[in-house]
């Protein structure tokens, strides 16, 4: 089961914002970084470790259990709302912002992205990026052990089972067991896809991590906020064609995992209800006698419909009312002459010899202690008085 602890929190020291003095150190250090063109992974970790990362209390559904905030920031386009734009983080740092891109330029030149996440010293609980176009480029830094990302992976060999109090969504959600595979991304590049369930495992040391990745809501930034972005160095094709693609494919998959949800929750309450068992009462059928279909209601042995209305035909399990044996017999009688066979050969109220069913032939004896069926002759009296 995949559990984190609670974890217990002292407001005492949170930075809400960088300190001046780290902000100011941290920019000088990435800008000499950027015009020395060192954007290795090295150089990165001395810049942000100068950096007092903030506290951020909105990012609820990546907080480990226990916890009010986590410490992050985000560089580039930003999605709260219905509200797109380039988030203060980058204005505020536009030396680290600039030093963030090349890092990654430098391994990926063509890898589109709107968006940078820079994490610090928590262990994001099992989530999905809902704003996420897809892929996402990842590495992890810092003096830690630990702190792997677990992935969903249908083929992956590392099991997972989801517990706690709230789904994560509907088709993630508490108590479902799924596969996936652990990524390793200290000092190192790595690629995963954000809208797949991940988590971090538990670490021990300093830790940071960055995340990045390209907004679903790109096509609504209007232009000034495509200048802006550039203009920090970000060089993302806003009119790419293979994007639209890209979205189009995430919003197929979200319809299939809805409707694969659906039939899964159909299936679900199916189960639950059958596991209660049939109904027990016997109904008409075309005078056959077969058991109700329906599902027991809770704690009875039958359905809504019979647990006043049983005793008509009464149980399947038990005799069939005398009134209602002998209206029962005649009418099997006229099916069985206009060559209507019952629908199933046990499970029947059979009360008349049936034409090659050898267990039934007893009946035509039987059927000579019958009592007469008086519906009959009261119908036949209606139509002859109606002729007169």
């Amino acid at each position: 089961m995949f559990s984190y602890p609670a974890i217990s929190l002292s407001f005492g020291n949170i930075p809400l914002d960088a300190s001046p003095e780290s902000a100011a150190k941290c920019e000088r250090l990435a800008k000499a970084a950027v015009e020395s063109k060192d954007f290795s992974l090295e150089r990165v970790l001395e810049v942000i470790r100068q950096l007092q990362v903030p506290a951020n209390f909105t990012r609820k559904n990546v907080m480990p259990v226990g916890s009010e905030y986590i410490r992050g920031m985000l560089f580039g386009l930003y999605s709260y709302g219905g509200t797109v734009g380039v988030s203060a983080k980058t204005s505020q740092h536009p030396w680290l912002t600039k030093l963030l891109i090349g890092a990654l330029r430098a391994v990926a030149p063509d890898f589109p992205f709107s968006s940078i996440q820079l994490n610090y010293n928590y262990a994001s609980r099992p989530h999905v990026d809902k704003n996420n176009l897809g892929t996402s480029f990842f590495v992890a830094l810092g003096n830690f052990s630990g702190g792997e990302l677990w992935v969903h992976d249908e083929d992956g060999q590392e099991p997972c089972t989801l517990d706690g109090d709230e789904d994560v969504t509907a088709f993630y959600h508490v108590g479902r067991e799924l596969n996936g595979q652990v990524l390793d991304a200290r000092d190192h590049w790595t690629v995963f896809d954000g809208n797949k369930l991940h988590y971090t495992k538990p670490f021990q040391g300093e830790r940071y991590s960055l995340i990045y990745f390209a907004s679903d809501r790109y096509k609504a930034a209007p232009k000034e906020v495509q200048d802006s972005m550039r203009s920090f160095g970000f060089d993302f094709d806003w009119g790419a064609g293979n994007l639209e693609e890209v979205l189009r494919i995430k919003h197929q998959k979200r319809a299939e995992i809805a409707r694969q949800v659906a039939e899964e929750r159909a299936e679900e309450e199916k189960q639950r209800l059958l596991s209660r068992g049939r109904c027990i009462a016997r109904v008409w059928a075309n005078a056959w006698g077969l058991r109700c279909t329906a599902v027991r209601d809770e704690g009875s042995d039958f359905c809504g419909v019979h647990g006043r209305r049983w005793k008509t035909h009464g149980r399947i399990d038990g005799d069939l009312p005398e009134k209602k044996r002998d209206e029962m017999a005649f009418w099997q009688q006229k099916n069985v002459k206009a060559g209507k066979m019952p629908p199933v050969r046990e499970g029947a109220t059979i009360l008349v010899p049936i034409p090659g069913w050898p267990e039934t032939e007893y009946l035509g004896e039987t059927m000579q202690t019958y009592g007469e069926y008086h519906l009959k002759q009261k119908r036949q009296q209606s139509t002859k008085k109606a002729t007169e």
